[in-house]
């Protein structure tokens, strides 16, 4: 076996390529289905033997090897643990405060979010490490467009920056986070959306709805699918046996008689219901699926992409990573292959460079597929505000 064959066999065993990265601290998605994760007591985190640390953009080691897991800074700020105790340092690995906590997520809104050992309750810090709010919460979301989704016993509201409880927990679900000023909230067993001051846009009389994207609203009543517009106002009747949501071009993928098509904004069909598979890829695009590979249509139903690839993932910056038997490379919205199908494995692009491993390791490559930085380490992430934390072998 070479040496490039085992790297892929190694971290393929560790890694999905162009997968987002998600972990046990990482943001909940907007459903109150996505429980947050409770981090287990002190004595079970594991002391690692390979530390985390991070690297700027020159590849220079600026904050040392000496974290049991770190997390991508966030304004200013990055979340580590050390043993059992999370906490938070600067950019110049600055410990803010110390590391004390059971649980800390990233920064947002100039807040941070923490929990307690001491009573297991959640609270939020200022950037200078200080309580701002009070740990009072059985739990808590981040703090996003001045409000932050708290549960107390079973049920749900949201307090502002300032901790005042500004929505009552009386809700039995909510949106884990504000969009745009709405948040879809539940209350004797239906649906409706709130404002930031609880008070309802639109009634809770639905089966389900979700968060507002592209103007519009998804519902859903009776098992079909329709569309709101922010104010309430019925666009689309709930006919539809399947929808998703609506993206930033103003389309909506929806089901019929089991293929999938395109819909605007008026429920008017733009690409007919004509793919087994059919989902929003970023750019103006969608992938799709023929005779099991996969290729990218744009708004008017027209291939961009041919349908050649064992995986697509949605694109970014206008280039997306594709595999090719045990390999990856990427392609943009046209269908332009900028690289050779050559790395073990591929992520997306991210501030005009693409995390990449290759025969030597962990890379980060151009557009072009020109190497700027090879790193020698047993794993790396993506760069955020800089900074890449990687760990050493």
């Amino acid at each position: 076996m070479t040496r490039f064959s085992l790297l892929i066999v190694l971290f393929s065993t560790l890694l999905a390529g162009c997968v987002p990265e998600s972990s046990p601290l990482d943001r909940t998605s907007g459903s109150e289905e996505a429980a947050l994760p409770l981090p287990p007591r002190s004595e079970d985190y594991e002391v690692s033997a390979d530390k985390w640390g991070y690297v700027n953009r020159d590849g220079e080691l600026v904050i040392s090897h000496q974290y049991d897991e770190a997390r991508d800074f966030s304004e200013g700020r990055a979340v580590v643990r050390r043993g059992g105790y999370w906490g938070y340092i600067d950019r110049e690995g600055n410990t803010i405060g110390s590391l004390k906590y059971r649980g800390a997520w990233s920064f947002s809104d100039g807040l941070g979010r923490v929990q307690s050992y001491e009573n297991g309750k959640y609270g939020f810090v200022h950037a200078n490490g200080n309580l701002a709010i009070p740990f009072a919460w059985d739990e808590a979301e981040d703090m996003i467009e001045d409000r932050a989704r708290i549960r107390l016993d079973d049920s749900y509201g949201f307090i502002d920056s300032s901790g005042k409880l500004v929505i009552p927990a009386e809700l039995e679900a909510a949106a884990n986070r504000f969009t745009g000023g709405l948040a879809f909230a539940k209350k004797q067993g239906q649906y409706g959306m709130i404002d930031r001051q609880g008070k309802w846009v639109i009634e809770p009389v639905w089966d389900r709805l979700y968060e507002p994207s592209g103007g519009m609203i998804r519902a859903r009543q009776n098992g079909l699918y329709g569309f709101l517009d922010t104010t309430g106002r019925m666009i689309i009747e709930p006919e539809l046996e399947s929808a998703k949501d609506f993206s930033p071009e103003g389309l909506a993928v929806i089901q019929q008689n089991k293929v999938y098509g395109l819909i605007d904004r008026e429920g008017n069909i733009v690409v007919s219901p004509r793919f087994g598979y059919l989902r929003y890829a970023g750019d103006d695009r969608w992938l799709f699926r023929a005779r099991d590979k996969y290729g990218a249509i744009d708004a008017t139903g027209q291939v961009r992409v041919k349908p050649q690839y064992e995986q697509l993932y949605p694109f970014s910056e206008g280039l997306a990573c594709f595999q090719r038997g045990d390999l990856w490379g990427f392609v943009s919205v046209d269908g332009e292959e900028r690289t050779e199908a050559s790395y073990g494995l591929a992520w997306s692009f991210n501030d005009g460079l693409a995390r990449v491993i290759n025969y030597y390791g962990f890379a980060f490559i151009t557009p072009d597929g020109d190497v700027v930085l090879q790193l020698r380490q047993q794993d790396v992430r993506n760069f955020s505000e800089g900074m890449a934390r990687v760990q050493e072998y």
